[in-house]
């Protein structure tokens, strides 16, 4: 298995349970992942038991299994609804509006809904929120609102700690 195939891997493992984190994404999501990363080359006893776990799985029996899992790629564990859990799905979310699977705009719903007002990853996001949601401005006006917006996705995957 090439390395590249492994590191996207686990970037989507990473994803997934991020999102999971904020209720975005299933209990199945995370088995059918884990699945996905032993056919990348991956190994160890909790990932394996996470990938043979049913998917109707529910959401209160992933703990369990997930972080044990994680330890076993490498990844760390955050309690769902925690601050790092939160800042993980920021990070997940930046990270798939840099690579331009989502747009700028879906990056600020997400921090408006999904964060503190404390955040100070998210903060700068949420002033976009009404540009977004109402504002009816000039392509001139979009262009650099949104070039605001990838630069703090940047600084927020630049932020994610491994």
């Amino acid at each position: 298995m090439l390395v590249s195939e492994q590191r996207s891997a686990v970037t989507t493992m990473r994803t997934v349970v991020a999102l999971w984190y904020i209720g975005a994404r299933s209990a199945a999501d995370i088995v059918r992942t884990a699945c996905d990363l032993l056919v990348a080359g991956f190994d160890g006893p909790a990932l394996c038991e996470l990938a043979a776990a049913p998917y109707d799985l529910t959401d209160s029996e992933v703990p369990d299994l997930l972080e044990p899992a994680l330890r076993d790629i490498g990844l760390p564990y955050h309690v769902p609804g925690s601050p790092s859990a939160r800042f993980e799905a920021l990070a997940a979310v930046a990270s798939l509006t840099l690579s331009h699977d989502i747009t700028p705009s879906a990056l600020v719903v997400h921090a408006y809904w999904n964060s503190d007002e404390g955040d100070e990853f998210a903060l700068p996001l949420k002033q976009f929120h009404d540009f977004y949601a109402f504002g009816s401005h000039g392509d001139a006006e979009g262009d650099e609102i949104d070039a605001k917006v990838m630069a703090q996705a940047r600084r927020i995957v630049e932020a994610i700690p491994w």
